[in-house]
């Protein structure tokens, strides 16, 4: 939505490129009617804004990096300044939507580029007279919309009620039965324990075994001498493949260990803030 004292421009083009097409089904570049001025930080332009973008500030893979680099900055910030788990676990997933667009914006392309290269038989249409002046593909965005909407159940209509889908196209594949059981196994180690109170125990035990651990190699210490907690989870991951045959082992994967010993950790910092009040 615009406010009536946002300064404007409208975006009247009847076709785009292919790298825009692929923005469009991200989410960005949306509607007739675009913000003038964009706020860019230090960090670039914010995502938010990129429905609201004019036009393309770069290519779209830079595009994407500095989205991602952004989302790095934040979580790595959030770690080194010791927030609380559910912040950690917040930037973190702002890391891997950012991921998730990169995945999703490769096979849009693909799909794209194999869409056109069926010449008269496909549904994206060229606009001949665009793509003669520029000297670059552009795909007229009419047909785009019909595309979009009939391969990936993306509406790229801005007066429509249904939402673009940004993270999630409706062609999805079933997760493999082994994925589904990991993810299970995961939630059952947070979840599943006889009682909060032993959970609670346990989490404080293993960040105190952290510290321990990570005082045998100052590959283990951050500069501040705090555990590096990545550092950490990798060599255990390693650990375990070797212990299974340089296979992995379920539910060990560096992330998942990852995640659990920050967990401890962020147990441990609030329940000794607790006991200082």
């Amino acid at each position: 939505m615009f406010n009536t004292e946002d300064d404007i421009i409208p975006k009247l083009k009847a076709s785009c490129t292919k790298e825009e097409a692929v923005a469009k089904m991200l989410g960005w570049l949306q509607g007739p009617i675009r913000r003038r001025v964009i706020q860019v930080t230090e960090q670039g332009i914010s995502a938010d804004l990129m429905p609201h973008l004019s036009q393309l500030e770069s290519s779209l893979e830079e595009q994407l990096l500095e989205l991602r680099n952004a989302a790095r900055t934040g979580f790595f910030k959030a770690l080194e300044e010791d927030a609380l788990i559910d912040i950690i676990e917040e930037k973190e997933n702002v890391v891997i939507e950012c991921d998730n667009q990169i995945k999703l914006a490769a096979t849009y392309l693909e799909s794209i580029s194999d869409e056109v290269a069926k010449g008269n038989a496909s549904t994206l249409r060229i606009d001949r007279e665009a793509t003669s002046k520029s000297g670059i593909t552009h795909i007229t965005l009419k047909s785009l919309k019909i595309w979009a909407l009939k391969e990936f159940g993306i509406s790229l209509d801005p007066f429509s009620a249904q939402k673009t889908a940004i993270y999630a196209p409706q062609q999805q594949q079933e997760l493999p039965a082994e994925e589904i059981q990991q993810i299970d196994d995961q939630s059952n180690q947070r979840e599943d324990w006889p009682s909060p109170i032993k959970a609670k125990t346990f989490k404080i035990t293993t960040a105190f075994l952290i510290d321990a651990f990570a005082k045998t190699s100052k590959d283990f210490l951050k500069k501040d001498n705090t555990p590096n907690i990545n550092a950490i989870a990798k060599h255990l991951e390693n650990l375990a493949k070797e212990a299974n045959d340089d296979n992995p082992v379920l539910g060990q994967s560096s992330e998942t260990i990852r995640r659990s010993l920050a967990e401890s950790i962020g147990t441990r910092k609030l329940t000794l803030h607790e006991k200082k009040q």
